[in-house]
């Protein structure tokens, strides 16, 4: 959530997560793959897989699982582990954002706004992009002509699908169609991130919150 520098044990060059870049070292300047994943609740990931393995407690590590080891870093926002450049008041610093960048472009989702589940169309750069989630989970997903006319809902079903649309096709958390005439199709992923807040503005001067009032 703090968006550290990362650093690779072959040549120690340094990645910035944000930046989606080598930053110094060997490979400067490289631009890694991008593999989408979602962060989210274990009780959200489990009730969407719910035949998921997990690492054993017993990693040879003084920690465990159960036990958030930074004390009140998550919700004082004066604290930081690092000295942090260009804070942003507009935000509390330790508020998670949904972060989308569209080319350098990037618009920040506040969590407040999908506390009881919604889903919003907005166009971005000429884009249909589809916002969906909760106080767990946003999602952002990019619309095609045959897909930017449907309706979509958050899905209360007991199915492990995430959205549901008005033609009643049901979409996984993933964005892919698991049942209906669409059964098999994608929606785009994009180019996004939870972070807290204080981390966007600290390497992005563009930051536009989106208001969804």
């Amino acid at each position: 959530m703090a968006n550290l520098i990362l650093y690779d044990r072959q040549t120690d060059s340094n990645w910035s997560q944000l930046e989606e870049k080598c930053v110094n070292g060997e490979f400067i300047g490289k631009v890694p793959e991008n593999i989408n994943l979602i962060e989210t609740t274990w009780e959200v990931w489990k009730r969407e897989f719910p035949n998921t393995l997990v690492l054993s407690d017993e990693q040879g590590l003084n920690r465990h699982y159960d036990f958030y080891p930074y004390g009140p870093y998550r919700d004082d926002h004066d604290f930081f582990v690092f000295p942090v450049p260009n804070i942003d008041n507009r935000l509390p610093s330790k508020e998670r954002v949904h972060a989308l960048k569209i080319e350098n472009q990037v618009k920040a989702f506040r969590f407040f706004d999908f506390s009881d589940g919604n889903v919003v169309k907005r166009s971005i750069l000429g884009r249909d992009v589809l916002i969906a989630g909760n106080e767990n989970i946003i999602q952002t997903f990019i619309l095609n002509n045959e897909q930017k006319d449907l309706i979509f809902e958050i899905s209360n079903d007991s199915t492990n699908s995430f959205l549901k649309d008005n033609e009643g096709n049901l979409w996984s958390i993933n964005g892919e169609a698991i049942s209906g005439n669409r059964e098999g199709e994608k929606l785009e992923d994009t180019n996004s991130y939870m972070s807290f807040w204080f981390a966007v503005p600290a390497f992005y001067s563009n930051v536009d919150i989106i208001n969804l009032e």
